[in-house]
Order: C-alpha cells, then structure tokens, then sequence
C-alpha cells in the first residue's frame, strides 16, 4: 500500500513508496522504471528533482530517472505519514526543512534550512523559537504560499516566515494547545486557514498577518 507519490516535473516518471521500498514507474507506459529499498518518511518533489526523507533523519535528493542519490542532508526531521515535513518555492529551486538543532531524542529545537537540491548546498539556516508545551506532532508541519513559509509547530502555533532568512514575520496562537496533527490547513490567494473538525472551527488569516 503506497504511503506517498510524486511526479518531478518533466521526468516521465511516477515514484511511490511503501514502508520499505521506492518504486518509479513511466508515465507513457505504466512499466517499472526503477526500484530501490530504503524506509522514507516523506516523499516530494522539487522541480525535476525527487526528493526522499527517511526515518533517521537524512533527506535524501534523487536522480527520477534512475533512483540514485544525487546528493544528501544529515539531521533534517521528516514526518512519517505526512508529506509535510518539507515544501519548495514556486519552481522548485529551494526546498525548505526543519534542521534537527540537538540530539534529544525527541528533538524540540530546529532550524528553518533552505537547501538547494540541484547542488546540495545549504544556503542558510536560521533557529527557530523553541516548541513550548507541544501536545503531539513535534516539529515539521511545513506550507509555503504567497511569499511565506509557514510552520506549525509541536503546540498548533503556526508562524509565517521570511522565505529569504527564516526570519519569523508574524504568528497566530489561536489553535494552541490542540493536537497538530488534528488540525487540517492550506494557504493560497493570500490567505492561510487552519480548521479544526472536530471542533468545528476554522480560522482564516492574510498572508500578511493583519
């Protein structure tokens, strides 16, 4: 049973994973281009790149053609069964991740990373505020939209940040103290909205935070 999907732009292929395992498909044909063993947490793509978190921290940038590494990251926090632990600007040039900060095994201190898949090069890293009091998902919940990168953190306090630096430019503490992992959101067309179901409430904030 596949647990994510991606389909890189202009690579004629089609790459899904299961618990344990990559497999690429064609497009044109549905045939098996490739596979290969490994235990991804997250599975996205960055342009014409595929990009592959596992479950020990390493993300992993892959060649969609044949599934070989290209280039790698140690110490960035990927989320088993969300594809949200990292997210790319419009064409997919930057992806931007969460950078574990210590070694605690369950980390609360991060970065905001831009990194650059076509090279492998970290452009800049910037700490984050520290999760306070999380409640359940601790970390990376990650959207970009409108100019923002936007993370929820471990406590359902979403922040908006300065795709340039990471630097924070504004947060919204409305959600706070619930589950992140219960609450569903989307950004676009200058808006964010985060609802949650079964309390029935939706909250739904400009991009520019006024």
């Amino acid at each position: 049973m596949p647990v994510y999907a991606a389909l890189p732009d202009g690579s004629g292929r089609f790459v899904f994973a299961t618990e344990s395992r990559l497999t690429a498909l064609t497009t044109a044909d549905g045939k098996q281009a490739w596979t290969r063993t490994m235990k991804p947490g997250l599975v996205a793509a960055a342009g014409r790149h595929l990009v592959v978190g596992d479950t020990k921290y390493r993300l992993y940038v892959l060649d969609p053609a044949t599934g070989k590494t290209l280039c790698s990251w140690t110490d960035i926090l990927s989320v088993t069964g969300r594809p949200e632990g990292i997210v790319t600007d419009e064409d997919g040039t930057t992806v931007y991740a969460l950078r574990i900060d210590d070694s605690k095994a369950s980390p609360r201190d991060f970065s905001l990373a831009a990194l650059d898949p076509a090279t492998g090069r970290t452009r800049w890293a910037t700490p984050l505020p520290t999760d306070s009091k999380a409640t359940g998902t601790v970390g990376a919940r990650l959207l970009y939209a409108d100019g923002n990168v936007y993370r929820m953190d471990g406590a359902s306090v979403v922040w908006a940040l300065d795709p340039a630096n990471g630097n924070p430019r504004w947060k919204y503490t409305g959600m706070s103290s619930r589950d992140p992992a219960n609450l569903a959101w989307a950004a676009g067309d200058r808006r964010l909205c985060v609802a949650d179901a079964a309390a029935g409430t939706i909250a739904s904030l400009n991009s520019n935070g006024a």
